[in-house]
């Protein structure tokens, strides 16, 4: 909260606190006045900054406006004016492939995940996590194959450990129109039958839409 040069006997002090009730904040000036000098600007104006944040509720997606009214009570009546602003949240894509999709109990393959803004994702994808849980006793992974490349920022958080079974990469932010690419390499087991398959998938989550954004694609690998 600010107060012009102009405005004075103003019971709350510049950068006071409202104070806040439910959804409701309040700025409880007092009586304030307003000394003339011909010239209305920014010296007559008393300036509230509000942030508030977008809940997480399953109607507020991409593409709703949500309004803020604000209200002034003086002596002498109200006056009222809204602010409108539309949710925006990411819708990602997953995409995983396996080379080579075929091969002998001992032999390496190599797996790679990469992650997109789909066209429709309208927000940067905010603490975005990336696990790809391996199938375990049919994969065996290759311990510090894992990489990641593309989005700065971003880090492998398992999976290059001894006896790891997750490979999981994780960063602050995948901004609109980036993409971040984990490649790993994984060794197959003697326990699929030959012909069988050994599905392997990829899971992302942020926390700009939690439960809504998550993406996955499961990847498949045949035994010969």
């Amino acid at each position: 909260m600010s107060l012009g040069r102009n405005i004075s006997g103003s019971a709350l002090a510049p950068g006071a606190p409202g104070t806040v009730s439910g959804s409701t904040v309040t700025f409880a000036f007092g009586t304030v006045v307003n000394a003339p000098d011909q010239i209305s600007d920014e010296g007559d104006q008393i300036t509230i900054n509000v942030v508030g944040r977008v809940t997480d509720r399953a109607e507020n997606v991409s593409g709703v406006r949500v309004t803020n009214t604000a209200t002034l009570t003086y002596d002498f009546g109200t006056a009222t004016d809204d602010a409108v602003a539309e949710v925006v949240e990411p819708h990602l894509d997953v995409q995983k492939t396996v080379t080579p999709a075929a091969g002998d109990a001992g032999d390496a393959v190599t797996y790679t995940v990469t992650v997109t803004h789909l066209p429709d994702s309208t927000a940067a994808a905010l603490a975005l996590v990336i696990n790809d849980l391996l199938n375990v006793g049919n994969l065996q992974l290759v311990v510090g194959s894992v990489a990641v490349t593309g989005a700065p920022g971003f880090v492998v958080t398992c999976g290059n450990a001894a006896g790891d079974t997750t490979v999981a990469v994780a960063g602050p932010v995948l901004l609109l129109g980036s993409s971040l690419t984990i490649t790993y390499q994984a060794r197959l087991t003697g326990a699929p039958a030959p012909g069988a398959t050994v599905p392997n998938t990829a899971t992302s989550t942020t926390r700009a839409s939690p439960g809504r954004s998550a993406a996955r694609t499961p990847t498949a690998i045949r035994p010969r």
